[in-house]
This record gives C-alpha cells, structure tokens and sequence, in this order.
C-alpha cells in the first residue's frame, strides 16, 4: 500500500515540474530521477513473490498434541526453507523442507508455537499456499567441511533432519535437547536422526532437565575432532551456544534473525 501511495506522488511531482519546462514530457522527467528507478525496483521486488503464489496439497501426519508433520508431493531442493500460508492475505510462516528419499515430495514440521501453528496443528487443511522464491538455510554450509556438531532443540530437528541426510560427504555429529523426543515426534523423524548419527546425543528434558548445551556441543567437537560447530534453535539459545563455542576458538554458525 507504500508503494502504491508512492507511485501517484511521483508522477504528480513530476508533472509539476513539466508545467514549467514544456520542451520536456513527463516520460523524460520520470526516468531521469533516481526516486523512479528505485520505487521501480522495490516494486518489482514485491510483486515477484506474489507471481509465483500457487495453491499445493497437503497430507497431514499427527504425530503428537505438541507436532504435526505436513506432506506434500511438490518436489522441493535440499536446504530450501517455504513460506506457506492458510491465508494469503493474512499471514506467512517459514518452514525448512525436509525432502523425501525417493525425491517424490516433502514435508515440514509444524510444533505448537503460538496461535497459527496451534490451530493447524489441531485443525490441518488439505491444502496451502506457498509463495516466493525458495530461500536457503545457514544449514547448507555444513556441506563446506568433513565434519560438523549440529545443536538443535526441539523442532529445530526438522531443518535439520533436511539437511544431514543430504550432505553424504560430510559427517554430521547431532545434539538434540527436546521434550520426549520419541513420544512427541515419533519413532520415524528419531530413527532418521540415529539413520545419519548413529551415537546422537537424544536429550529428552522432561527426564533430564535442560542441559548444558554449550558443554555438550565443545566435548562432542572435541570427541569428533569436527571443523565447526552449528546451532538451530530459539535466537536466546543460538546465540548462547554460538558465543560459547567461538569464545573457545571454535568456529560456529546460527541463523540470523531479522527482528
């Protein structure tokens, strides 16, 4: 609606300015103000997303009151994280891909974290929306070094899970800090965890409170003489974790969080 607001001023203080330069039209005087080019540009990135907005179907598997996991048969690029939507007109969640083995589709994971997710969780539709293009998660530079430690909590496991079951060349030593993992998630996103680390480390908090993730994760890089440390959890946590291990010389990544 900025933009749209935008667009009727310019042309109007364009035109006022041929009102006292005849020899110019209102086409010379639009081009040749950088006000133009740039409300041009921040216009056609807006409408972009909207061009590829299309409808997908939706299979939902429940897997416990706290998550749900939702597939689709849209065939989908690894580390890719969708925006989907009920609502176009509303509101928009991302949510990192985890791609099927057989290259058929995908599915994401959706856990209990505030109103929109809840209602989902409770209610799915057997369709959604998605919009824009794909965009890659820090998890894809994993695939840079022979051996990485991945801390996750909680749902975090489903960008991940995205991830280590396709970077084949590099092994991938997983924390993984939840509440009743198996009962929570289920024996099919555990068993694909164990699938690509065999010796994860499994915290299920309810039993054993929170731990120690930043010990955790420094005793597993040392163990696994890995190359670096990466951290996929709430912005408090991640940034905890990510200090804790580059105060101890270790090279780490998190996600960035734009607000």
């Amino acid at each position: 609606m900025s933009l749209l607001l935008f667009w009727p001023e310019l042309v109007l203080f364009a035109n006022s300015i041929t009102q006292g330069q005849q020899s110019k039209s209102l086409v010379i005087i639009l081009i040749r103000f950088p006000a133009f080019w740039l409300l041009l540009i921040s216009s056609i990135h807006v409408i972009l997303p909207w061009l590829r907005l299309h409808k997908i179907s939706v299979q939902a598997e429940y897997l416990s009151n706290h998550v749900i996991r939702l597939h689709f048969k849209e065939k989908v690029q690894p580390f890719v994280i969708l925006r989907i939507s009920d609502a176009p007109l509303r509101e928009w969640h991302s949510f990192a891909c985890i791609p099927d083995r057989d290259s058929s589709g995908g599915s994401i994971l959706i856990s209990d974290a505030g109103d929109w997710t809840r209602k989902t969780i409770q209610a799915p539709k057997e369709y959604y929306y998605i919009k824009g293009i794909p965009v890659i998660g820090v998890l894809c530079m994993a695939q840079i070094f022979h051996t990485v430690v991945i801390v996750t909590t909680g749902s975090g496991i489903g960008p991940c899970l995205g991830t280590i079951q396709d970077i084949p060349n590099t092994a991938c030593r997983v924390v993984w800090s939840t509440s009743s993992p198996w009962q929570t998630y289920g024996k099919g996103i555990c068993n694909d965890v164990l699938r690509v680390d065999n010796q994860a480390v499994i915290i299920d908090t309810r039993v054993t409170g929170r731990p120690n993730l930043v010990q955790l994760a420094y005793n597993l890089y040392i163990e696994s003489q890995a190359e670096a440390v990466f951290c996929i959890s709430n912005r408090k946590l991640t940034r905890k974790v990510v200090y804790g291990m580059e105060s101890r010389g270790v090279p780490a990544f998190g996600p960035i969080w734009d607000s």
